[in-house]
């Protein structure tokens, strides 16, 4: 792959998704006159390869792809074009469940629980706040344009499961608006903000806990328990500390304890340390890289400053997260900021 414009990190480095999520970006830049098949081949891809059931690439490379994807077609608010229609149901199972859950409640406490099966580059989150809900979306990994695409799609599904009972009250992102607020506001139908400190989605709680139009216990139950077979071979595929940084980066900075590691890996705690340490890993270590890599987002492309990141990351004070930070990335966070901007 060519080299990447942004800093990568762990889970970045270690994750395969589907190579089927880049066809749609690809089909909307060759609707629009882009020759896809030249621009592939730098990456050594072809599109008959990224549409073969069980094709993956890692994180790190759809990100080059998709950011290289939008440079080189000029195609802005590329990820809102090509998820224009998209529906729930799209997503297969997974769709189907949030389609039949009982409630938006319940179909967002689903969606957040296995949305590492349709990738995690983007994760969601959610919190009642008086009359309203509000979505927090975390990039994981990855930032600028590709992370900016996924952003786009991960909202503009939320806003086909929110519009079944109730409706969205203002999405605000941290991106500007590079000149397309008005299709934001035309695609989305409320109001949207840019350079906010948040990617967040409002939303009315008036009709929350009402049964959803296509509601069915007994499907939405048979589809759970599909995405919950496909979410543990997921959990299951790659070497032992793959899974772990898995699991540690599927928290959103509330981050597992190892007991807690082992549980869901079907394991003791003692027996996780001894088959890391056959690695040359240790859970301690590993939990700082991951704390550490959530950090290098936050500092890539939040306005938070020292002092908020360190409590989202989990230290304690501000001198051992910066003491862990420089440990592992050779600078403190102030100087990485620093260098990211200026890059």
């Amino acid at each position: 792959m060519p080299e990447q414009k942004y800093k990568s990190s762990p889970i970045t480095e270690v994750v395969r998704i589907p190579g089927k999520f880049l066809i749609r970006a690809l089909n909307e830049a060759s609707n629009a006159g882009f020759s896809t098949e030249d621009f592939l081949r730098q990456f050594d891809l072809g599109l008959a390869e990224l549409k073969m059931p069980g094709s993956l690439i890692l994180v790190s490379d759809f990100a080059t792809v998709i950011s290289r994807l939008i440079e080189e077609s000029g195609i802005p608010a590329l990820g809102l074009k090509a998820r224009l229609g998209e529906q729930i149901a799209d997503y297969g199972v997974y769709g189907t469940a949030m389609q039949c859950a009982a409630s938006l409640r319940q179909a967002l406490d689903f969606s957040i629980q296995y949305q590492d099966i349709i990738g995690p580059i983007v994760r969601l989150k959610y919190a009642q706040s008086g009359g309203e809900l509000v979505m927090f979306a975390e990039e994981q990994g990855v930032s600028g344009a590709a992370a900016l695409y996924e952003l786009e799609h991960t909202f503009t599904i939320m806003l086909s499961l929110v519009n079944t009972v109730g409706s969205v009250e203002r999405i605000c992102f941290v991106h500007d608006d590079s000149g397309c607020g008005d299709l934001y506001r035309e695609q989305f139908g409320c109001e949207v903000r840019f350079a906010q400190p948040r990617n967040e989605m409002w939303v009315s709680v008036e009709h929350i806990d009402d049964p959803m139009p296509q509601s069915d216990p007994e499907m939405f139950e048979l589809c759970r328990r599909q995405c919950d077979a496909t979410y543990r071979n997921l959990m299951q595929s790659g070497s032992l500390p793959e899974q772990v940084r898995r699991l540690m980066m599927s928290s959103s900075g509330i981050f597992p304890s190892e007991e807690k590691i082992a549980e869901s890996l079907g394991m003791s705690a003692r027996s996780l340390r001894r088959q890391l340490a056959a690695e040359g890993m240790a859970y301690r270590t590993m939990l700082d890289e991951c704390r550490i890599s959530l950090a290098q987002e936050y500092l890539n492309q939040s306005k938070h400053s020292i002092a908020e990141i360190t409590d989202k990351v989990g230290y304690a004070t501000v001198q051992s997260f910066s003491r862990a930070f420089k440990r592992i990335t050779g600078e403190t966070p102030g100087a990485y900021r620093e260098s990211v901007q200026l890059g």
